[in-house]
């Protein structure tokens, strides 16, 4: 059905003296723009949709349902690619979903405002399957914009505007068909106002440059490249100085070892995971301030190329190193200096791990220095320490002192 918006007419009955005397017409122009006789107008946002590709939550095999948001502002036209358009104004409006007369692959442009989109996960997600050209589209701010669209391509070349967008939480998780050439001129886009960038390409073969990104709002980059299996672009002028959560950042993301020693993560609070299995990387991140970090559990579990100098970290306030090293098999690395008083958790911190006699002699004597914290269990790989002699002595210092429970390649050293 071919609907049209007309201009709104307010009719107002004048009354004078208790009597009516008149009609007072008021002409109003429709909400998002238009022209005399009510047209919308902009850059279409053009999208193609296979209708066949249902799923939970899906509507049916020949329907498309918008995934607009309760949130959202909404004043647009419709073209849904078979001859018939519709005006939208409402999230929630019957129009939304619209049902074919067959099943198939369709086009849909989308004219005018329409800010709030999101499939997170649910929905129609499976049956977008190309997005041409931004056009007016403006994500809006509750995340998840296109989670689980695992069959879109985006080709489109011009610039999605992210005014007011102060979230690209889970932006693009999931969609597993992300091609090398799709989101091309990510890296022109305005992403200055967004502090939450967590989950944004996390599950995807995403592989575009954003070096020219201003990160510098962002506070949360958790899961960010986590399990991206192509990932590996030059990233190291970002401002990152206002992230407090890095944990995940990287984990699983195979391919990604780019310079980022210069990085200031002074304000990052948590690493867990940061790196693990990231089993190319091996770069120079011994400057960087992880004072305020209190998690660096399974930091580097199973990086396994992974074997820089980081003794000179300041890891005070750090509490929790739990499977820290676990798996990086190349690490061999004096952390002698290292400040661990805070640490209640060092379980498989080193499993798998062998430190040169030399750097786990240093641990120990440096450690037993310090007002530990009690009854921790530390496994330090396959380590050997000198013994008889003084590291022998500090690790039983260890032990005897905190009641730590000490595993390494001497066997089992408990109080």
């Amino acid at each position: 059905m071919n609907k049209k918006k007309s201009l709104a007419i307010i009719v107002t009955i004048i009354i004078v003296a208790g009597i009516s005397v008149g009609l007072l017409f008021i002409f109003m122009q429709p909400p998002g723009g238009g022209n005399g006789n009510g047209s919308i107008t902009g850059i279409p946002f053009v999208s193609t949709w296979n209708t066949t590709l249902t799923g939970s939550g899906s509507s049916n095999s020949n329907q498309v349902k918008l995934p607009l948001e309760s949130s959202g502002t909404y004043y647009f036209k419709v073209d849904w690619g078979d001859g018939t358009q519709d005006i939208v104004t409402s999230w929630d409006q019957a129009e939304t979903t619209y049902t074919y007369a067959s099943e198939g692959v369709y086009t849909v442009n989308i004219t005018g405002t329409i800010i709030g989109w999101s499939f997170n996960n649910d929905g129609d997600r499976l049956k977008l399957i190309d997005i041409k050209q931004w056009g007016s589209l403006r994500l809006g701010n509750s995340g998840g914009y296109f989670y689980g669209c695992e069959n879109l391509e985006i080709i489109a070349t011009d610039i999605l505007d992210l005014t007011d967008t102060l979230s690209l939480r889970l932006a693009f998780t999931s969609c597993h068909n992300l091609k090398s050439d799709n989101l091309q001129n990510i890296n022109e886009w305005d992403v200055s106002n967004v502090e939450d960038m967590s989950h944004m390409f996390q599950w995807t073969s995403f592989n575009q440059s954003i070096e020219g990104w201003d990160v510098s709002n962002v506070k949360d980059m958790s899961y960010m490249f986590d399990s991206t299996q192509a990932f590996n672009q030059d990233i190291c002028n970002w401002d990152v100085s206002s992230v407090t959560d890095m944990s995940y950042m990287f984990s699983d993301a195979d391919y990604f070892n780019q310079n980022i020693g210069n990085w200031d993560v002074s304000s990052v609070t948590d690493m867990s995971w940061m790196l693990f299995a990231a089993s190319f990387f091996n770069q120079d991140i011994g400057d960087w301030d992880v004072s305020s970090v209190t998690d660096m559990s399974y930091m580097f579990f199973s990086a396994d190329n992974f074997n820089q100098d980081i003794g000179d970290w300041d890891v005070s306030n750090v509490e929790n190193m739990q499977y820290m090293f676990s798996g990086a098999s190349s690490f061999d690395q004096d952390l002698g200096t290292w400040n661990v008083s805070q640490v209640y958790n060092m379980a498989v911190m080193f499993n798998g791990v062998t430190l040169s006699t030399a750097n786990y002699d240093s641990l120990l004597l440096g450690w037993s220095s310090l007002t530990l914290q009690d009854e921790v269990n530390f496994n330090a790989g396959n380590s050997h320490c000198t013994s008889p002699g003084a590291p022998a002595d500090a690790r039983q210092h260890i032990v005897d002192t905190f009641s730590w429970t000490i595993y390494d390649g001497d066997g089992t050293h408990s109080p």
